[in-house]
Parts: structure tokens; sequence; C-alpha cells
């Protein structure tokens, strides 16, 4: 939100400087001031007429004349001339490129010959603001002014207008309960013109450039009054009459900008008789535009329901000014005041004339909201007399259990928000801080436990991540998510869903620390992620981990990750944690190939593990090869209480086989090599082997069996007699040792 302090001070009735209200916002709202321009130029500076003087130009009042060397400017216009260097300078050479184009002139059509200064109302401040988007109210101009009017105890100077035309309904309706409120303002003998320099420089101080008079007046009222407006080519609407109402299967409209946006029934519109018009409440269609040949307009003035803005916004992928302040919430009253304002301010510009006045819906200035005296003064630690005085002094009243306070405060509706407000009311300083009355110890639940302990496990060899839970649609898309939960009230697109995995987070911490030149990468995250179902949504705590790169960076052969390194440490983390996996190829949508299966533990699905498809990695410019695994914590037991280990009596011996086998041939098959052997206490692979040697399509898995007996010292002669077992099962299965 940006502004100049004049526009803001002009509805205060007293002087109040700008760094007292900036104190205020940043004690008392949740407004933060993320920048100031100071705008100020020498009184030397001053705005002389351009005429026509021995067939030159020149730039002149009563006592001074120019010649315009360097440019070319209109006879009549006014132009900004510094008198004590003798030029024209540009916009950045007066400092002024925030307000005009930096290397023009400084220009106006209707002005006189005044100090620029004077004419400009300097100096002044522009000022750029963040705020919440639970506080709609506060992202323009009049909302700041009368909530810190409220807060200094200021006269706010209300909007007021004396025009009346006549009122009556039947050409406007709603057939959607997203629409609260419709105005539409009808305005004939129509001159669609270039805006006069009073709107344009309102317009620049709102960082906006001028389009026409039509579209600029309804951008004013937009940033000024947060309420915002669309004009109709009256006579393009077919029926002349409009409806609200939701989209129809297979229905579009081609918008402002020239794309064609297909509608469904979750897309509320603005339509004529026969086809939709507008979007309602996100952008106005191309056919029913204003153009410089329109003589009669239809002025839109509406309140609508922030989530079926949201949900038309999120399913075309559009975004502007109007979609996001009604997203935020618009009040349902002053409809129809703004709509005659805008008719009195058009009249007086000569734009047009106000006819007639349609009104639907109708417009609810307050709002009720049950409270507990006692629940708002225990949640804000003050006293409930604080509560009675902040109420009186913003003008709200108390009927009963409830208080009735202006519709426009949408993020009202609980004792904790009533509480939020008191204590922004006196200030966060002000609350007392109380003692424990009583120690409350803490109680590590089981879960917390697990989760505690797995962390400890994985940070031997994965760093911890904490990242944020919300995804943007170009994640969606680029990762192909199907099941995500849409936010609804996004404060951006890049914060839109909720992610459904861990994976699509980790994948964009891994290009974080890629664009850093950190290219060895080995990341774990506990977190929630967020499953739709058929009661709404289902919340679930996962571990995640992610590696690429080198698997040792210190070490000297430079080795990097590789399937089995990864696998190999999960393994060491879960039989660390004391419980056993089961591992299974399987076909992943995200994974590679055969590179990718599932884990079990318990014959329940455990989670995931996998190399990330290539098509992902080149969609996030993620170089080499990723390797991912995401475990579902719920499907683990608590920790397992693990038997302590003592060294073995009788020391096993042990043989290595390098077994020559398909590829697609999971290492899990080998299996039925060594569990019918009595010698054999346990069995793991050590290498595993791709090349020439082998011929495509082969590996070599080298697997290291343990042999022995527990109550003896078994011969070699055994050993050897087991081995030759084992080799017959191998030819058995149709593979052969690798010579």
């Amino acid at each position: 939100m940006r502004f100049a302090y004049s526009q803001l001070s002009r509805f205060w009735k007293e002087a109040v400087s700008w760094e007292q209200v900036k104190a205020y916002l940043e004690k008392h709202l949740e407004v933060e001031v993320e920048n100031e321009i100071a705008l100020d130029v020498a009184p030397s500076v001053k705005l002389l007429r351009v005429e026509t003087e021995d067939g030159k130009h020149v730039a002149k009042d009563e006592n001074t004349t120019i010649p315009i060397q360097t440019c070319t400017l209109e006879e009549g216009c006014y132009v900004a001339v510094d008198l004590g260097a003798g030029d024209i300078p540009t916009a950045r050479q007066l400092g002024l490129e925030e307000l005009f184009a930096a290397d023009e002139p400084i220009v106006f059509k209707d002005a006189n010959c005044v100090p620029l200064k004077e004419y400009l109302g300097l100096p002044d401040t522009l000022v750029k603001l963040s705020v919440l988007p639970n506080r709609g109210d506060l992202s323009h101009v009049f909302g700041l002014a009368r909530e810190v009017a409220l807060g200094l105890g200021l006269t706010l100077a209300e909007p007021h207008v004396s025009l009346d035309v006549p009122k009556g309904n039947g050409r406007v309706s709603i057939s959607t309960e997203g629409c609260l409120v419709y105005v539409g303002l009808l305005l004939e003998d129509v001159r669609v013109t270039e805006s006069p320099d009073w709107l344009k420089l309102e317009l620049a101080k709102y960082g906006q450039r001028s389009i026409n008079n039509v579209v600029d007046l309804t951008n004013y009222f937009l940033f000024t009054y947060g309420q915002p407006m669309h004009a109709f080519d009256f006579d393009k609407l077919q029926g002349q009459r409009v409806v609200v109402r939701q989209a129809r299967s297979n229905e579009s409209i081609i918008t402002l900008g020239g794309e064609e946006a297909h509608l469904d029934e979750n897309c509320m519109v603005i339509a004529d008789e026969f086809r939709p018009v507008a979007v309602a409440g996100v952008i106005g269609g191309k056919e029913s535009a204003t153009t410089p040949e329109t003589k009669r307009v239809l002025l839109e003035v509406a309140c609508f329901a922030p989530p079926y803005v949201a949900t038309s916004s999120r399913r075309l992928g559009i975004r502007t000014d109007a979609s996001m302040l009604f997203e935020r919430g618009v009040s349902p009253a002053g409809q129809t005041l703004m709509g005659l304002m805008f008719g009195e301010m058009a009249q007086k510009m000569g734009m047009g004339t106000p006819v007639a006045l349609w009104i639907a819906g109708s417009e609810q200035s307050s709002k009720r909201v049950m409270f507990d005296i006692d629940r708002v003064s225990k949640l804000s630690s003050l006293p409930t007399q604080v509560f009675f005085e902040m109420v009186q002094k913003r003008g709200w009243n108390i009927e009963g259990s409830e208080v009735v306070i202006p519709s426009y405060r949408w993020d009202v509706n609980l004792d904790d928000d009533l509480a939020d407000e008191l204590v922004k009311y006196v200030g966060y300083d002000a609350v007392p801080s109380l003692p424990l009355t009583e120690y409350v110890g803490f109680s590590e639940t089981p879960t917390l436990a697990k989760e505690r302990r797995l962390r400890e496990l994985s940070s031997q060899y994965f760093q911890e991540v904490f990242l944020v839970s919300l995804l943007s649609d170009r994640d969606v898309e680029l990762q192909k998510l199907t099941e995500v939960v849409a936010v609804d009230n996004p404060v951006s697109m890049e914060l839109a869903f909720l992610r459904p995995n861990l994976r699509s987070t980790l994948i964009k911490a891994a290009l974080l620390n890629q664009n850093r030149f950190k290219e060895n990468i080995h990341i774990f995250e506990i977190g929630s992620v967020f499953v739709p179902d058929g009661n709404g949504v289902r919340e679930e705590r996962h571990i995640g981990f992610l590696a690429k790169g080198l698997y040792w960076e210190s070490a000297l052969d430079r080795e990097t990750w590789t399937y089995r390194h990864f696998k190999g440490l999960l393994e060491n983390i879960f039989t660390s944690y004391g419980v056993s996996l089961e591992w299974e190829n399987h076909q992943l949508p995200w994974a590679e190939g055969n590179y990718g299966g599932v884990v079990k533990y318990g014959g329940f699905v455990l989670g995931e593990v996998g190399i990330v498809k290539s098509q992902i990695c080149q969609a996030y410019d993620l170089k080499g090869t990723v390797f991912f695994a995401e475990f579902n914590l719920a499907v683990l037991p608590h920790e397992v209480n693990k038997q302590p280990q003592w060294p073995l009596k009788y020391p096993y011996s042990w043989r290595d086989f390098s077994i020559v086998m398909p590829v697609s041939e999971p290492v899990s098959s080998l299996s039925i090599l060594f569990e019918g052997e009595a010698l054999v206490r346990e069995w793991t692979v050590v290498d595993i082997y791709h090349g020439e040697k082998i011929g495509n399509g082969y590996k070599s898995v080298t697997v290291r069996a343990y042999m022995g007996e527990d109550e003896r010292t078994v011969t070699s002669d055994e050993v050897d007699i087991a081995a030759r077992r084992i080799i017959e099962r191998i030819k058995d299965a149709g593979w052969h040792l690798r010579s």
C-alpha cells in the first residue's frame, strides 16, 4: 500500500505530523512502515506556460521567458522551469521521479503560473505500508485515516455528497450468496478522454499510471476509499441489465487482458441477459469494456463475499488490486454513497451525467459479536473497565451480551478478537506482566518423544531444516500435485496451498542451498503435511530426507551419494530406533524408473523412497541426482526398548558372494539364497556394481554372509559346504557368480 501523507492527512480536521501518526501505527496497529520518501523542490522551480514567440516555443510568465531548446512541448501547457538555473529539468533532476516520468520534464495541462512547490503541496512524504491480510479496512487511505482518528482523538472528515438521482431496482439483480450489495449507476453523455491533472497526480502518489478519465476515477475510489468499481459500456450489455450469479458449465469470457478464461460453477460472474461480462470482483470482460466511443456507462459499486472472490481468482489464476481487496473484506455498507460521489465527481469533470441509480441487496453498516467480558479480560490481562472505555471511544455499542461494531471490521468475530483489539488499543507495553500462579511441570508426550528420538538419530547423518508448509501454484504445477488443499485467503499465490508432502518443500530447500553455492546437501525435516479427505483436511506428521552431491565432503575419494548409501543410512537410523523395515520395489509417480519403492513396517506402508525424477529436478533447475524418502510417523511405534547385545562367545565366519543378476530384480530377492541355510546368521549387501564387464541390463551385488553356531565354533569345512549349497541356489535362480 503506497500513498502520500497529504492524501491521508486531508481526512483530519486537526493538524498532526507524520511522526505522530507513524508512532501510533507501529504501536497500536498491525501495520509496518516499509519505506518513506521525502518529496520537496526548491522555491526557484516554477510552472511557466508554453507559448509561441518568433516561431519558437518558449516557457514564460509576466516576468520570465525561457527558450525551449531540447524538448518539444504542446502550446498552452505548463512546464516546470528552474529559474535559478534557467533550464527545464527532468523529474529525476528534481527528485520527483516517484511521481513523474523520470527522464522527462514535468508538464501539466490545466495548471497556472505558480511555484511547483505550491502546486504539488510540498513538502510531502511518500509512504509504503505493509498491512496484514485480516485488516482489509486498513488497505486504503480513508480506512487508515479513520482508524488513526479513533486512536488519536482526531475529527474525521467523513465523505459526503449532494447529488441526488432517481433510485430504483429491476436493472440489476443478485442470484448468488456471494454478492451482498450491488449498486449500478447509469451515466449518459459520457466523454472518455484524458484525465485532468489533479486526478493523474492523485494516482501517481498511489503508484498508478493514468489510463483514461473513467478508469482513473474508478481507481481513485479503489485506493482512496477501498471501494472497487467497474465501468461497463451500457449499450454493449444485452438486454441492458445485469445479474450477479454463479457461472454455468462451459461458459467463458475474454478478459480485459485479451485472454480467454474458462468458467465453471465455482466462479461468480456479472452477466447480462445472455452471457458473462465480468468475473465478479476480479476482472472485467473485453466485450463490455468502455472505449473512446462509449456514450453510456453503467458503474458497478458492489460488495462481494471474500471466499467467492478468492475461489474465482484462484481457479482462473488472475489477481488484481480489486480481487485482493475483496478477499480481505470490503464493508457491505457505503456502496450507494460511493456511487453518488462518483457521479458527482464525474459531473464536475464533464465526464458524464448521472441519471439513475439501481440497487440490489441491502447495505449493513454494523454487525453483532457475542462476547464474554470475563473471558476478554482474562485473555487480555486487562480490567473490564478498559474494555468499556475502548468500546465508548471507538463508537461501538453494547446491547446485552453482544457488542455492535462497524461491518467493515471483518476480522472481529470472537472473544479472542476483542481481546486482541483491546491489547492493541492500550499498546502491548501497557499490558501488565503477571507472575506464574503455579508451576506446571512439562511432561513429554509419547509423540513428542518419538520425534525427539528420530531427530537425534537423523542428525547424525543429515542436517535438520524448518520450512514453511505452504506452496505456490507453480509448485503444484511443476510437481504435478493433484491432492492439494487451497488456502481460503492466501497472502499471495506464492503461499496459496498447503503441502501434501515434505518432498515439495525439501526440493525448494535444496534449490535454495544450490543457489547459494552449496552443492552437497543432506537435509531432513520433521513437519506437518495436509491431506484432503471426505471430512475436510487431515494433518499428518512426517519425516523426510533429501540428499545430493558428495556423500562425505571431507573424504579423499570424493564419492557421490548412491542409492545404496542413502538406503543404508536410513536403515541405520531406524535400526537404532529399534524397528526393522521392509523394502519393496515399486513404481512411484515422482521417482525414476526402478529407483523407487515403498517401505513397510508391521505390514503397513510407512513411506516411500527413491531418486527424484529428472523432469522435476530440471523444472526447478536442481542439478545432479537427488535422493528422497518420506515416512509417516503415525505408522511407527513409540521407541522400542532394545535389549543389550553382548559380545559373541563363538565368533562367526563369513563368505562374500558377488552375484550377477538382472537390474530389474530387487536385491531383496536374494533372501531365498540364505534364509533356508541353517549356518547363516546374518547377510548384508556390501557393494553393487554396474559396468560393461557384466553386460547391459545386469548388476553385480556383493553379499557378505555370516555363518556360525551359538553353542560352538563351526569348522571351515562346514562353512565351505554351506557356501556350496548357496552357490547351487544361485544357479537354480538363474543367476551366476561374477568371475
